[in-house]
């Protein structure tokens, strides 16, 4: 017998993505896309976390319809990959899922990682039954080819990464964190941040 333990979950959903929103980026990019930030973008351009009222209803979709309770959403920012860029292996500090949502057509591999692969690749390389492997997802990474749309939430301590961009096409995505409620007051990451175009 074989019982799968200390399960990880990678919850996806999609939404269509508004238009508002869609245009929120584009006039906040214009603005400061010679102000961006080198967080674990390579080429490519990030904001700084801020809240976005647009986003809201992608938020309150995403909490209506996963299996892990009330969540409590931080500021979010933007990542815009084109042809070249990538991100670096990274995990989100100070909450308790992460979450990103594809807002354009090319979207690049994004690569989870096992969180305990140090510790683990042996054994998950012994295992040699391709089909128990496939039965149980058993992989020393996952590489997903999200769509437009797609919203995915997974825990924050799993590492992940994006590959390179490399059509002739940007790849636009937004990632922030969230967090049980009785979480929030405890995590500075949660302050309530003014819009930075009123800066």
């Amino acid at each position: 017998m074989i019982t799968p333990l200390f399960t990880t979950l990678l919850q996806t959903l999609n939404y269509d993505p508004p238009k508002d929103l869609i245009d929120y980026i584009d006039q906040y990019y214009e603005q400061y896309k010679y102000r961006g930030l080198q967080r674990s973008s390579r080429i490519g351009w990030q904001s700084k976390p801020h809240k976005i009222p647009q986003l809201q209803p992608v938020q309150q979709y995403l909490s209506d319809n996963v299996y892990t309770g009330k969540l409590i959403h931080g500021n979010a920012w933007i990542n815009i990959n084109s042809t070249g860029a990538y991100n670096v292996s990274h995990i989100h500090a100070n909450c308790d899922f992460t979450c990103v949502y594809y807002l354009s057509d090319e979207c690049s591999k994004l690569v989870l990682e096992h969180p305990h692969l140090y510790e683990q690749h042996n054994s998950v390389k012994a295992i040699t039954d391709i089909e128990l492997k496939e039965k149980y997802n058993i992989k020393v990474n996952h590489q997903l080819s999200p769509k437009k749309g797609d919203l995915l939430m997974f825990p924050s301590y799993v590492p992940h990464r994006v590959e390179t961009n490399t059509s002739n096409k940007v790849r636009i995505s937004m990632s922030w964190g969230a967090m049980s409620n009785q979480e929030l007051q405890r995590c500075s990451w949660y302050t309530d941040m003014d819009d930075p175009r009123q800066s």
